[in-house]
């Protein structure tokens, strides 16, 4: 993990001391001038320089201490700024050592994939917890186990990640069970399994696990290029059940999108699931897909896995599809949990998702089958209604 800053304590080299900058005279009369304008002094003073961590240290006085990284990761520039008046009171240029340059390379490498600022990760943790900012001892920009966040740590001992790419905010997860997950290559045999089962003109588009009475099912949907229809097949130890048909609402939108970009697509799902095992040696698995769609303006083609890392860290990493497998640089977030019945994805269960399944019902439709007994009939209504809002 990230700890520049917490290591950082004014030893390095001295530019200048006691320089108030534009906008940090003025504002004397405020108790503290808040972490957005430490953020702010930080990136006017080094335009040039990525701004990665910041710290509030209570003393007398308190500072904002500020981490900004150079473009090559070997130089950390530090401000020390006064929490009352914004003066900046120190600046410092360190050396950054091992193991944290290789951290803080990753950090840039996925700078691209930011959506969320310094700014904007302190607003959802506050509306997250209902805590002021006042409590936050630290916040870094972090880069581990292939994902970006910011590592957010709280006087008292609290911590919190705020995913950097999709801005959602979870407690750090210390222990995740494995009952629905299982190892990369048991992953890839069910796949070559329904590979085997489904066609040549079959190919795997999304594979997820479910915990049943007689055991760990694994369900793996495999799309038709050529006529659009979906395959499911549903794999409980020797029994296998296979359904083909016809995706609507959500899923058609899906399935629609892959199958516009499949051409381009040169990763294998094989392929895919040996990268995840090379990026979280001692990992599981419980769930994987391909999606295309727009992300920031740009047409995006990717794979991604539901993984469970041998820390028990659960997340999302992603990869894509339509380079070179060797040659794409991997990322992951904190996976999104989506209630059952949320049939399109929108966080919610609302009358579109109860529409996509009376236009299934009492049809042998899997996406729809939230019960697993193989229809889309009333107990499935019954559990998207426990869920609705």
């Amino acid at each position: 993990m990230n700890k520049l800053v917490r290591s950082f304590t004014f030893r390095g080299l001295p530019i200048f001391v006691a320089v108030f900058v534009a906008f940090g005279v003025g504002s004397a009369t405020r108790a503290d001038i808040g972490f957005a304008q430490a953020v702010a002094t930080a990136r006017l003073v080094y335009p040039n320089q990525t701004l990665v961590a910041l710290e509030r240290d209570i003393g007398d006085p308190t500072l904002y201490a500020t981490g900004s990284v150079s473009s090559d990761a070997t130089l950390l520039y530090g401000l020390g700024i006064h929490a009352v008046n914004g003066a900046v009171i120190a600046a410092t240029v360190e050396s950054v050592k091992p193991p944290e340059d290789a951290m803080m390379l990753d950090v840039l490498a996925r700078m691209p994939l930011v959506t969320i600022d310094f700014a904007q990760a302190l607003t959802r943790a506050r509306a997250f917890t209902g805590r002021s900012d006042l409590l936050v001892a630290d916040i870094s920009l972090a880069s581990e186990l292939f994902m970006l966040f910011y590592d957010l740590r709280y006087t008292d001992g609290v911590r919190l990640m705020v995913d950097a790419i999709t801005g959602q905010v979870v407690p750090v997860v210390e222990t995740s069970t494995s009952a629905n997950s299982i190892s990369p290559l048991a992953f890839s045999l069910a796949t070559d399994r329904a590979m085997t089962i489904a066609g040549p003109e079959w190919h795997p588009i999304m594979a997820t696990t479910a915990v049943t009475q007689g055991g760990l099912a694994i369900g793996t949907t495999l799309l038709n290029v050529q006529t659009g229809h979906l395959k499911q097949v549903d794999a409980l130890g020797k029994l296998v059940d296979v359904i083909e048909f016809t995706p609507i609402g959500h899923l058609a939108l899906v399935s629609e999108a892959i199958r516009g970009q499949f051409a381009n697509v040169v990763v294998s799902p094989q392929q895919f699931i040996a990268n995840v095992s090379t990026a979280y040696p001692g990992g599981r698995i419980s769930g994987y897909g391909l999606s295309s769609k727009l992300t920031i303006g740009v047409l995006q083609t990717n794979w991604s896995a539901l993984v469970l890392t041998a820390l028990n860290q659960p997340l999302e990493y992603t990869i894509s599809a339509t380079a070179p497998i060797d040659s794409s640089i991997g990322f992951a977030t904190v996976p999104v949990t989506f209630k059952p019945g949320d049939f399109n994805r929108d966080g919610h269960v609302y009358g579109d998702d109860l529409a996509e399944l009376l236009a299934m019902y009492g049809q042998p439709y899997p996406p729809y089958d939230l019960n697993q007994d193989g229809f889309a009939q009333g107990e499935d209504l019954a559990i998207l209604l426990s869920n609705w809002g």
